[in-house]
């Protein structure tokens, strides 16, 4: 019995892609069991609390994934779907049913619409050529899936059984890296048919490869590890300088810079305070002074700014940094309450106690309801003392 069901399950790993041969594909028993434990994960991470709330921005991702979509892959009514999850670390992901999940740290990191048509690609082949029962027929006999890495996403902690298993599967480095190549060189496909500009492919992995010199916290997925990114540069450059050649001199092609920009302009915020409270300071700081390129009067960004100043060190640059950022943000928007709590802090801290009474009554003024008036009215009190 052993003995047949390694032989079936060999057999069946060789499984075509959705539309291959211009014909609709009919999903296996076992698919289909998959598909359904898909819609569970994907019910149970939309309700999880983890998902970031951007109906617009999903509605982007998803028409550049259809972009990117094989003709004879569009099937009416499985067709891919976008969306995005408020995370910091770099992670996207696939599920068999055509659910793609993009992380916001990865979006922030990404300068153009090309390099997010890379990404998307990427996991949209994972998605039209059925790696997740390829890989879960395979992990029947290699038992790849005894290891679950949980992303600490919300309402996800402690996932087992057969959603654990393809949460794993789908989530972190579970695909075989003959199917993650596959994915790249497929999407590469993708987006160059698209008429996107395929140099943009490389880029969006050295990207992720630069900021990964910030080691806060480790990454354990596939687009956060040295030698798979270091693999996959390569890869890229080689079909660049191949078969990709003459699209890649082709100064034509799109890129769409400022759509995407525009798209993820308040994304770039979000994330930077989720990267401040793990203490990615560096990677925090990149994101907003993108933002402020932008928008050099946003007073948000002045004030984040001023939260990565305050956190890099006590020393008096850095205060003095914190406190020109702070002052910026409150100029900026004289009804912005945060700014001057915190200049408070800072001018109690260095014993400029007529200044720091001075943001507290200000801030109180500003949000007298504030969860922690209680606490800044304790301090005005002690400022008070002789």
């Amino acid at each position: 019995m052993a003995i047949c069901l390694a032989l079936v399950s060999c057999a069946t790993t060789n499984l075509s892609p959705f539309g291959a041969g211009g014909t609709a594909t009919e999903r296996e028993k076992d698919e289909k069991q998959l598909w359904q434990t898909a819609e569970q994960l994907e019910q149970r991470i939309d309700n999880s609390g983890g998902r970031y709330k951007n109906p617009e921005l999903d509605a982007y991702l998803t028409a550049v994934a259809q972009k990117l979509l094989p003709p004879e892959a569009q099937v009416p009514g499985i067709g891919p779907r976008v969306k995005v999850i408020q995370h910091p670390l770099l992670n996207a992901f696939a599920l068999p049913n055509g659910a793609i999940y993009v992380h916001t740290g990865i979006l922030a990191r990404m300068d153009n619409e090309a390099q997010l048509s890379a990404l998307l690609g990427h996991e949209l082949t994972h998605f039209t050529h059925r790696h997740a029962v390829k890989q879960t027929r395979s992990a029947q006999n290699e038992i790849t899936l005894v290891r679950i890495f949980q992303i600490m996403l919300p309402g996800m902690e402690g996932v087992t059984g057969p959603l654990g298993s393809l949460w794993t599967l789908a989530s972190t480095s579970g695909y075989s890296r003959e199917l993650e190549t596959e994915a790249d060189e497929q999407g590469l496909r993708a987006m160059v048919a698209a008429g996107y500009d395929p140099k943009q492919a490389p880029v969006l992995i050295e990207l992720l490869q630069q900021d990964l010199g910030e080691k806060v916290v480790e990454e354990r997925f596939f687009f956060g590890t040295h030698p798979r990114l270091e693999e996959r540069i390569g890869n890229f450059r080689r079909l660049l300088d191949t078969q990709y050649a003459t699209q890649a001199k082709d100064v034509a092609r799109m890129t769409n810079a400022e759509d995407f920009l525009s798209r993820t302009d308040q994304l770039l915020l979000d994330n930077a305070v989720l990267d401040i409270n793990l203490g990615r300071l560096k990677t925090a700081r990149t994101a907003i002074e993108k933002h402020l390129k932008r928008h050099p009067q946003a007073p948000r960004a002045h004030f984040l700014m001023g939260e990565v100043h305050r956190r890099s060190g006590p020393g008096e640059p850095y205060i003095q940094s914190a406190i020109a950022a702070y002052q910026e943000a409150a100029r900026q928007d004289p009804t912005y309450a945060n700014p001057r709590r915190e200049l408070g802090f800072l001018y109690r801290a260095r014993g400029s106690h007529d200044q720091a009474r001075t943001e507290f009554e200000r801030y109180l003024t500003l949000s007298p309801k504030a969860t922690d008036a209680l606490i800044v009215q304790g301090y005005l009190k002690e400022l008070e003392k002789p």
